[in-house]
């Protein structure tokens, strides 16, 4: 017998979630508590949206310089800066993507746009560590969700 399709289809999933300690992070929890950042899985979709990401910062750019016509230089870094885009054109390989990875993965603490690149830039290592573990458990894929019993009819 080969895969049971209608009991996959059947089946409800929920998130798996990991707990990745960062001791490097000490000094920014509070006294006594265990410096651990708690993650989730992402979905297709999610990784699909993180994947372009990168594809989306290029397009924000080029769309900031067709709404400028004089100076463009200075109008589009200014705009870029308003929008906390400026850091997006020092990113390069696959941070762009990990960073929306960060964003839509962090449950505790929640990940803001601005704290994923900053972290990327001060705490490289912490945030590849991250990162990494975000793939790795996203690749194992969602958990089964347990479902009630009924109890057996009388």
């Amino acid at each position: 017998m080969g895969f049971d399709t209608k009991k996959f289809s059947n089946q409800q999933f929920e998130p798996r979630f990991k707990d990745i300690p960062v001791p490097e992070l000490m000094d920014f929890f509070e006294e006594g508590e265990l410096p651990v950042w708690k993650i989730r899985c992402l979905s297709g979709p999610e990784l699909g949206y993180c994947k372009n990401s990168a594809k989306n910062d290029k397009a924000i750019d080029s769309m900031l310089g067709l709404l400028v016509s004089e100076n463009i230089s200075e109008k589009v870094e200014g705009l870029r800066n308003l929008f906390d885009l400026g850091v997006k054109n020092n990113r390069i390989g696959d941070i762009p993507e990990r960073i929306h990875m960060l964003v839509q993965s962090s449950v505790d603490p929640i990940c803001s746009l601005e704290l994923a690149i900053k972290l990327s830039k001060v705490y490289p290592v912490v945030f590849y560590n991250l990162t990494n573990s975000i793939l790795s458990i996203s690749g194992k894929g969602m958990v089964q969700k347990e479902l009630e019993k009924k109890p057996p009819a009388s």
